[in-house]
């Protein structure tokens, strides 16, 4: 049987996340009910996170992991969960994989990489180059001064 058959609370708390983000399904048989959504910070697309549902043998967990390419850069993975739960508490358990993936600091090393490199193209452009903007300002200021002093 599907996971998202066996575990439809946790269908339609998927469904409900859908409705905010861009998360789509990736794959759905009896070991893994998988959504993926892009991983966007200041509208750079770094990759792609998976949310699963896994099964292992008795139990099944909520996992969370980063991908860029086909390269795993990190992953998180919930508390293991025996049968299906209310929508709320499958809810709740996903935030809680979601703010602790969130904390992980090989997950947190993405955004700042991002940034610091950012940050690096952004002090590293020319002086000069960025300059048109004030010498345009000074060559209007300065005839507007010179008049009103003479």
């Amino acid at each position: 049987m599907k996971l998202e058959n066996e575990f439809a609370n946790y269908a339609i708390a998927i469904a409900q996340m859908k409705d905010t983000t861009d998360l789509t399904l990736f794959k759905s048989d009896s070991k893994i009910y998988s959504h993926t959504m892009s991983y966007i910070v200041f509208g750079n697309r770094l990759g792609d996170i998976y949310i699963n549902l896994n099964k292992h043998e008795d139990f099944v967990y909520v996992s969370f992991a980063t991908y860029t390419g086909i390269t795993e850069k990190a992953k998180t993975t919930g508390e293991r969960i025996y049968k299906d739960m209310p929508v709320e508490d499958w809810i709740n358990a996903i935030a809680e994989v979601m703010n602790n993936h969130n904390a992980n600091p090989d997950h947190a090393q993405l955004v700042m990489n991002f940034t610091r490199q950012r940050v690096s193209t952004t002090q590293s452009a020319s002086p000069v180059k960025n300059s048109g903007c004030i010498l345009t300002l000074l060559l209007i200021i300065l005839p507007i001064g010179i008049y009103f002093i003479y």
